[in-house]
């Protein structure tokens, strides 16, 4: 993986409806963070994700959340969303880290995408010598993902 692009302490709130400080790395094509005993390492690819959310005021009966600002990591390809939370004293403050994040995290997305693509142009003039192109309403990629 290289060296992180970023790293820091944030929130993790996790399936068993618990919110613990784990130490993220943010590196150009994923991101790693410290989870108990172990450690969790995840590859991003073209079909990810990363976004602010809210969650009710109460997580859980004893957790409150309104102190956090929380976004999420969509992993499509395999099914998974990672929820993270920033936490400040000042709201503001809180906001614009989130929101760093989440600018961080979506461009290593974009880096993984470019890097699998290379630069094209999306055509619709048809190419003389290729007869199938007389047809066509457009060239270029189109990403699918198949269960």
């Amino acid at each position: 993986r290289g060296v992180p692009i970023r790293e820091g302490e944030l929130w993790y709130l996790s399936a068993e409806e618990s919110i613990d400080p784990v130490m993220l790395s943010l590196y150009v094509n994923g991101f790693s963070f410290a989870q108990g005993s172990g450690e969790v390492s995840i590859s991003l690819s073209p079909f990810s994700l990363v976004r602010n959310c809210k969650f009710q005021s109460t997580y859980t009966n004893c957790l409150n959340l309104s102190e956090f600002k929380i976004f999420k990591v969509s992993l499509f390809t395999q099914g998974i969303c990672y929820y993270f939370g920033v936490r400040s004293e000042d709201e503001r403050q809180a906001e614009e880290e989130r929101s760093r994040w989440v600018l961080d995290f979506s461009r290593a997305m974009r880096l993984v995408t470019q890097s699998l693509f290379p630069p094209f142009s999306i055509t619709c003039d048809p190419i003389d010598s290729v007869a199938s192109t007389q047809r066509r309403l457009m060239a270029g990629y189109l990403i699918h993902h198949e269960d």
